[in-house]
């Protein structure tokens, strides 16, 4: 009978080094990088420096034309109406679309815009939303990127906060938070006007947060009055924005660490 002439290319047996060191090679390059990746740590964020440094003021006051619409009364339950009670909250609550006083109009984002990313200032605590009488306290508020939002529930009752953002990156959450529970925090890392927050239990809850990439803002009191501190000398683009009343851009000038604008927004036409 013939020889088979046909190469042997698999060997019958491999010796015992052979193995070994092809299975070494195999751990190194398949379970190795496993391994790392689960012990490792996410990147940092790179480190934003500072490149607005002053002692200069923006300040000034919005005003409100025009006759705006009858605010809705809240329709409080029996323990949300005690809650409020027993925090010194006049009965009965109202809606908050148009905050006025004296002409004044409250609620007013106010921001420097079209300059660079800003590092959260030294010192900078949490923005504390609460959870009070059925209604989160501060209706309007702003913070930035990165910065901590704690919300507290001081009310006999469950509450469940609802985030709704919009901007890409922003994630939704909806977590439930029983009385005297401890405060449940948020972080976003875009910036976002009027964030919405909100409660599925008492659909007339909502908290509106402005994330911004720098601390140069402000929120306008039921006078209107703002001010945004900390800008070195120079020009600048201010936006005052209202969820109703629309917005306006407005170029200010701090000469000698003051600037005054003041700024008159429009009820819409029905």
């Amino acid at each position: 009978m013939p020889k088979n002439t046909e190469p042997n290319c698999l060997p019958r047996s491999r010796p015992k080094q052979t193995l070994t060191a092809f299975f070494s090679l195999l751990s190194t390059l398949v379970i190795g990088p496993l391994l790392a990746g689960c012990g490792s740590k996410p990147t940092p964020p790179p480190v934003i420096e500072a490149t607005l440094v002053g002692s200069g003021t923006i300040g000034g006051r919005v005003t409100l034309e025009g006759t705006p619409p009858e605010e809705q009364k809240l329709p409080l339950d029996a323990t949300c109406s005690a809650s409020c009670e027993a925090h010194g909250d006049e009965l009965p609550r109202f809606t908050r679309t148009y905050v006025t006083k004296d002409g004044g109009l409250g609620d007013v984002l106010v921001t420097v815009i079209d300059i660079p990313p800003q590092p959260i200032p030294a010192g900078t605590g949490p923005l504390t939303i609460d959870q009070r009488g059925c209604e989160y306290r501060p209706y309007v508020a702003a913070c930035q990127v990165g910065q901590t939002i704690k919300v507290t529930n001081l009310d006999p009752l469950t509450h469940n906060i609802h985030t709704l953002p919009e901007a890409p990156g922003n994630k939704e959450v909806n977590k439930s938070q029983a009385a005297e529970a401890k405060p449940l925090e948020f972080v976003y890392d875009k910036p976002e006007e009027f964030l919405r927050f909100k409660c599925d239990v008492h659909p007339w809850m909502f908290s509106y947060v402005s994330v911004l990439n720098h601390p140069f803002y402000a929120v306008t009191s039921e006078d209107g009055q703002f001010e945004i501190k900390g800008l070195p000398d120079g020009k600048y683009k201010v936006k005052f924005k209202h969820r109703k009343a629309g917005e306006k851009i407005e170029e200010v000038e701090i000469k000698d660490g003051q600037a005054t604008v003041d700024v008159v927004l429009t009820v819409p036409a029905a």
